[in-house]
């Protein structure tokens, strides 16, 4: 299984959870809307690659509880040039995590193991589990 600290979502995810509980000033909403684009590019994807309907749905499952609803909770809140510059960082240091852990190519393998249905990601193993 790939490790979430690999998984940038859960790096956006854990940014979330620490503007809601006030620990963090800056808002992820930018981060969160660009990481929704990537999740409906990646459904658009799976549509098209004919992935199995169940792991369609439990991708689906998944983006709406890490990026819909977060993103519907800060909907009314503004991005600001310093949210920009932070969503800049997080992405810059999750990139040099990758680096230092020497696993950038867990990117792709991300990817490759979604449509190939090996169910490494954390989220994805968990529901094949329960369902």
């Amino acid at each position: 299984m790939i490790r979430p600290d690999y998984i940038l979502s859960y790096w956006i995810l854990a940014w979330y959870i620490c503007y809601m509980l006030g620990l963090l000033s800056h808002n992820p909403k930018l981060a969160i809307q660009l990481g929704l684009i990537e999740n409906i590019m990646i459904l658009i994807a799976m549509i098209y690659y004919q992935v199995s309907f169940k792991q369609i749905v439990l991708f689906t499952f998944l983006m709406i509880v890490y990026k819909v609803i977060p993103l519907w909770t800060i909907r009314n809140t503004k991005t600001t040039r310093m949210d920009i510059q932070a969503t800049i960082g997080v992405v810059l240091m999750y990139i040099g995590w990758l680096l230092w852990e020497e696993e950038i190519e867990v990117i792709y393998q991300m990817l490759t193991d979604m449509f190939q249905l090996q169910n490494k990601l954390p989220g994805m193993y968990l529901l094949n589990k329960l369902f």
